[in-house]
């Protein structure tokens, strides 16, 4: 545990020490720098502008919120533009963090020197820049298991007024309901491009026995899309809503038994940490994208899907498994050695949980343990993985934090209303 705290205070005094010694090169958002302040927020990603947007509505207080990227304002048709994220990559808008050489036999045949790049999105917006849009909460479940393992109020019950508070919901659900709220800055609709082939993929799903559903609702099994959209009065840097967005099917881990750690690499607070990803290190991980595998199998047998032109066999000849039977145990792990790709969102680096836990870094009120004034807010806290995109937790996550810090409770209307919802 001390390691962990002096970990992270090491990392936070070379990021400030960062900003220090660069920001002049740097667009400021204001040409006045007071003495002290009451909240110094280091970094304007997901959490940290909304962190800021809302202690700043106090007007007793002074907030100044450091980031060592710029604003977006140069090449703002890559940041305007959603699928034109991974142009960003490598750029001066990325922290361009790469992990330590994946010793593991035969795991990740495909990357370069067996390293994995990490994008992280070092701009005004953070990596929400490169996150297509797309806005999912993730299941209950995730939240319910954090409170269970001694985070108290963030359950489920507790959590969803705050996804609910930033809402604007475009939808054609009304203008409230349970599990959607409008008047927030942070716009949110069904998707809309492609209908065609939504609707075919729905059907295909549905023929293998899953229902259509909101999954940022009650069920929460995806055969349903959610997109947000960012409006001109929003937290962050506003994202064109004329962008259109892509669908690409895939089989993603959401819940990997497998565990990384992050070190540091030396006493040098410009070098980058030590990432060891330790993927595929529980064998069960295999297994799981195996059984993936076969799922998309299935559903592009399907005729819906078909009849736009799926195939199921594509990997039938290919050369990098060819020395096994087609569709054999061995052939599926070939695949998912070869074919396997990092979709980032990682988190639980400085996770959450009780006082006397060891093993975590900040308690529930998101303070880091035996540190004072000091807190974490973004998804480095978080208990474990959730089910999905990181993007719209990490929004609840700052709201919350927002609150505690401030000592109110912006959401008694909502939660009321959340109430009476489940009486009637």
């Amino acid at each position: 545990m001390d390691l962990l705290k002096t970990a992270f205070l090491f990392g936070f005094l070379a990021y400030l020490f960062y900003y220090l010694k660069f920001s002049r090169d740097l667009h400021q958002a204001t040409k006045t720098i007071n003495g002290t302040y009451d909240y110094i927020i280091v970094g304007a990603g997901s959490a940290g502008a909304v962190l800021a947007s809302r202690l700043s509505e106090d007007p007793e207080v002074t907030v100044l919120l450091l980031e060592a990227g710029g604003d977006g304002t140069e090449n703002a048709e890559l940041y305007n533009t959603p699928l034109m994220a991974p142009m960003l990559a490598k750029s001066a808008s990325d922290w361009q963090y790469e992990s330590a050489p994946h010793h593991k036999s035969g795991a990740f045949i495909n990357m370069n020197k067996d390293k994995h790049y990490y994008t992280s999105g070092k701009v005004l917006g953070g990596s929400s820049m490169y996150n297509y849009m797309q806005y999912v909460r993730g299941s209950r479940y995730d939240n319910d298991e954090w409170a269970a393992n001694g985070c108290s109020w963030w359950g489920y019950d507790d959590v969803l007024p705050y996804f609910l508070k930033s809402e604007d919901y475009l939808g054609k659900e009304g203008d409230f309901t349970k599990y959607h709220h409008k008047g927030g800055p942070l716009g949110v609709t069904e998707e809309t491009v492609f209908p065609e082939l939504l609707k075919r993929f729905i059907e295909a799903s549905k023929e293998l026995g899953y229902k259509e559903v909101d999954y940022n609702a009650e069920r929460h099994i995806p055969t349903k899309f959610g997109r947000r959209s960012v409006k001109l009065d929003t937290f962050r840097k506003c994202l064109s809503q004329k962008a259109v967005p892509g669908i690409s099917l895939v089989v993603n881990l959401l819940h990997p038994k497998s565990r990384g750690k992050v070190t540091l690499k030396s006493t040098d607070p410009f070098d980058y940490p030590f990432i060891e990803p330790n993927y595929f290190e529980k064998r069960e991980d295999i297994e799981t994208l195996k059984r993936g595998i076969k799922l998309i199998e299935a559903l592009f047998e399907i005729k819906a899907m078909k009849q736009i032109g799926t195939d199921s066999n594509r990997f039938k000849n290919a050369e990098f498994c060819a020395n096994h039977v087609y569709r054999s145990e061995d052939f599926y792990e070939c695949l998912v050695n070869h074919l396997s790709q990092v979709h980032y969102h990682q988190s639980s680096t400085c996770k959450m949980g009780p006082v006397n836990d060891k093993s975590t870094v900040v308690d529930p009120t998101l303070k880091v343990k035996g540190v004072t004034g000091l807190r974490v807010v973004d998804a480095s806290v978080m208990p474990n993985a959730i089910s999905g995109n990181t993007y719209a937790p990490v929004i609840m996550i700052a709201e919350k934090a927002a609150d505690m810090i401030r000592g109110i409770d912006s959401v008694k209307d909502i939660r009321k209303h959340l109430a009476n919802k489940s009486n009637s």
